[in-house]
């Protein structure tokens, strides 16, 4: 062994390395010897104390192997970090231009098709590559685009909700793997990717909490007076021209008019929801961010409607009309769906400022970055909303978080979320 190579040799000391004790001392002396030159072991020593020698010294081989593997990781792992820092950093107004200009050309795309993309290319790892470290730096190749595309495409909270859904669809996805003989290293693989990816946004996720709690705190301590009644009035007297089909009514105040009066966000009017009435009650199917409650995507269950419910199921009768219904959009590629309605629902919103008469100089209300809030934006109708049904028809038996939550369609045990509603008072409610 003396005459091999060094890359030769520390092919063989790993395989020594890799040898169980029975397997040492079950070695013929001959063998034993032709080991004992290219360890530096004396080879004339008795043929136990010869065993003896060369299991200590792969002991000390297994020790150094490992303590090289945790060097590399920690190279690695101060690499990948270094280059996200640096993305971080190319925060200069023509970098942002940059961007910008880039998205419509370059935009990541549905969730689905990214976890798609992203497990076959773990696939491919686990059939090409021969050695678990080709692997780590192939998966970690994948981290560093998927970094990229998040820091480029979306704001911190966008983030937040996609590194949570990227993981529940890859594990989806590996459980319907199982009986795969690939298996085993790709459960490896998603885990280190999930591990690596989280490890990017560390300190963005501890920020995003502090500032959400904050944000909450600051607007249950200080509620902002609105005119609520005034606003379901305008909202029934839409509802009504949409049903009797006046050739006045635009779409956009229709849409507002339904989140308003059910409280359904705008990506369900426009894509998922369903509307059905028995007998007094409105019942809707098609809820949306509903991550870790699938089967109440699937179900009609009752909600408060603040009018009578034919004209909400009209007033999605006459989305669709419209052609403002987009059923040809992935489920869960809810930024589409925004993408093709928010500006219109946006600028709508600002004819109902003077019917909810809401003093913003006083008002607390902010964003979730902290910006003070100057106007009402649409998803504050599904706030309006819930604070009505929960002063009106709330249980003596339910909280206010419980009762909100449910009827908001919130997963079942989640108090919290509810809690980010309770934004307004609404004071001309009799």
């Amino acid at each position: 062994m003396s005459k091999l190579t060094d890359e030769a040799l520390r092919v063989k000391l790993n395989q020594l390395a890799d040898m169980s004790e029975l397997e040492i001392r079950t070695m013929t002396q001959t063998n034993r010897r032709k080991w004992a030159s290219g360890l530096k072991i004396d080879s004339n020593l008795k043929s136990s104390e010869l065993a003896e020698a060369i299991i200590t010294k792969t002991s000390e081989l297994r020790a150094e192997r490992a303590a090289a593997k945790a060097r590399k990781d920690e190279l690695e792992r101060l690499e990948l970090e270094r280059q996200i820092e640096l993305l971080r950093l190319q925060d200069t107004p023509e970098a942002t231009k940059q961007r910008k200009e880039q998205r419509a050309l370059n935009h990541p795309g549905s969730i689905s098709a990214r976890v798609e993309s992203i497990f076959e290319r773990l696939k491919s790892i686990a059939t090409t590559t021969d050695s678990w470290d080709e692997a780590k730096n192939a998966i970690d190749e994948i981290v560093l685009q998927q970094a990229r595309q998040e820091d480029t495409h979306y704001t911190d909270t966008s983030r937040k909700s996609n590194r949570s859904e990227i993981s529940k669809q890859l594990d989806k996805l590996l459980e319907g793997f199982k009986d795969n003989r690939l298996y085993s290293d790709l459960e490896i693989f998603v885990a280190r990717f999930k591990t690596r990816f989280a490890a990017c946004f560390v300190g963005e996720s501890k920020a995003i909490s502090f500032r959400e709690k904050q944000a909450v705190y600051k607007k249950n301590s200080d509620l902002t007076p609105v005119k609520g009644k005034a606003l379901v009035e305008k909202a029934l007297e839409i509802l009504t021209r949409a049903r009797n089909k006046e050739s006045s009514v635009r779409w956009e105040e229709v849409s507002l008019a339904l989140t308003l009066v059910t409280g359904r966000r705008s990506i369900e009017i426009h894509r998922t929801a369903e509307f059905k009435v028995d007998g007094d009650k409105l019942l809707f199917k098609g809820q949306a961010k509903a991550r870790h409650n699938e089967e109440i995507q699937k179900t009609f269950f009752e909600i408060p409607c603040l009018v009578a419910p034919e004209l909400a199921v009209d007033g999605l009768q006459f989305i669709k009309d419209s052609g403002r219904y987009f059923d040809e959009i992935p489920l869960d590629d809810t930024r589409a769906v925004n993408h093709k309605v928010a500006k219109q629902l946006e600028r709508q919103i600002a004819n109902w400022e003077s019917i909810a008469d809401i003093n913003w100089s006083e008002s607390t209300l902010a964003n979730s970055k902290g910006k003070k809030q100057t106007h009402l934006i649409p998803k504050n109708f599904r706030d309006i909303y819930a604070t009505i049904c929960t002063d009106n028809f709330r249980p003596n038996n339910q909280t206010n978080d419980v009762y909100m939550g449910k009827i908001l369609g919130h997963n079942e045990g989640d108090q919290v979320t509810a809690q980010s509603y309770q934004k307004f008072s609404v004071v001309d409610w009799d």
